[in-house]
């Protein structure tokens, strides 16, 4: 049987690839942009290393690598994904850059892990919700014992709904930045019932499942990380993370 994840990568085929930046611009308009800052943030007040090591898990085309290389020009940057048309597009991206390298593993399967170096952060965007639930907790497991002491784990994702009310919420709310971020960056005005059973329908081919916030702190709080906290939250997109104790 096919895992959640391979179907997952299936999705991002050449084609979704290549037009992902616009979609991340359209469906997250309003927040993409505020997630990865936020990330960024995160790391400053955790006074990462200027030189350090940082695991950019689910890095797709690289768009929060190229976010953190701004910050901290120094850091060198591994970037995870399973999909060989995302890499494809990352690797040309930075081929110019030397401080970057790409590895494609699934991150969904335990050998992801295998020979990386010890990072000072672990940091991902809109890839951990691909996981059920069992799977992010052992993921964070693994997270923690790859960082080194003192490292940081930042994840910024989109979550689910603590009851069907709040989920409903947080769904209109993500169809109403659809809505404008089509219009102010395509021109094209759609109707609503037809964004929603188009935003269904890729939910489904892409295998989303994401989690509840509370829950996935109480996970990262149980593999052992500490100052476990939600950074910045707007509706059902989150970034949360933790620190491993020095």
């Amino acid at each position: 049987m096919k895992t959640i994840t391979t179907r997952s990568i299936r999705a991002y085929d050449n084609s979704r690839a290549a037009n992902y930046r616009m979609m991340m611009k359209t469906a997250g308009y309003g927040s993409y942009r505020h997630l990865l800052d936020a990330i960024s943030y995160g790391l400053h007040v955790n006074l990462l290393p200027e030189n350090a090591i940082i695991i950019d898990l689910g890095c797709g085309t690289g768009n929060l690598s190229r976010n953190i290389l701004r910050e901290f020009p120094r850091a060198r940057i591994i970037g995870v994904d399973g999909s060989e048309s995302m890499l494809k597009i990352a690797c040309s991206r930075f081929s110019k850059t030397g401080n970057i390298s790409f590895l494609r593993r699934n991150f969904g399967k335990a050998d992801w892990i295998d020979n990386l170096p010890a990072a000072n952060a672990v940091i991902s965007s809109g890839a951990i919700h691909h996981l059920n639930d069992r799977q992010k907790r052992s993921l964070y497991g693994q997270i923690y014992s790859l960082l080194s002491h003192g490292g940081l784990f930042i994840n910024g994702d989109i979550i689910k709904g603590g009851n069907p009310e709040i989920q409903k919420m947080y769904e209109d709310f993500w169809l109403n930045m659809i809505i404008k971020g089509m219009e102010k960056y395509t021109g094209i005005t759609v109707a609503r019932n037809k964004i929603r059973a188009q935003h269904l329908e890729i939910q489904k081919n892409e295998g989303d499942r994401p989690g509840t916030l509370d829950r996935q702190l109480a996970w990262l709080r149980e593999s052992g990380f500490k100052t476990v906290e939600c950074y910045w939250k707007l509706f059902g997109f989150a970034v949360f993370g933790g620190v491993k104790e020095k």
